[in-house]
């Protein structure tokens, strides 16, 4: 927290006197194997994907968890515009796809999860950018995640 020493405190109010410092982010190239249809104001767009990064003794996509922050409401219609081509099946709101697009995602901390296949969670992931210079064998592999994770 970075504060003006001669401010007052307001409880409860934002202004320009006290500004929070977020730490600098790193990234992965993670490909996209799944989404969830939006709801609210993200309805009939897709609001959250599937991240996976690759196992390439298996050749698997190995889930690590989901990303729906860092989208802007224009890049959610382009998004869902470009994952219509690659739907494989739906059922209700959940999407599986072909793993075929790689997205550039910042995350505060790699943690241990056997949530995921891959065994590790990303927390607070946030879609920095599009890799469309990358294919899916290109993204960042499950030993690297663990090597990153300290494990």
């Amino acid at each position: 927290m970075l504060k003006n020493p001669d401010s007052a405190y307001s409880p409860g109010k934002r202004g320009k006197n006290w500004l929070k410092i977020k730490p600098i982010m790193e990234t992965l190239d993670l490909v996209v194997v799944g989404a969830d249809w939006g709801e609210g104001r993200r309805a009939n767009l897709i609001g959250s994907y599937m991240l996976a990064c690759y196992d390439p003794d298996t050749a698997e996509f190995l889930e690590i968890g989901r990303v729906g922050t860092g989208i802007t409401d224009e890049q959610l219609s382009e998004l869902t515009e470009l994952f219509s081509q690659y739907i494989i099946s739906e059922d209700g709101g959940v999407i599986e796809l072909k793993p075929a697009v790689v997205f550039e995602i910042a995350y505060e901390e790699i943690q241990k999860s056997p949530h995921y296949a891959s065994g590790y969670a990303l927390r607070f992931p946030r879609l920095v950018r599009v890799r469309f210079d990358k294919t899916p064998k290109d993204a960042d592999s499950v030993e690297w995640v663990g090597m990153l994770a300290g494990g």
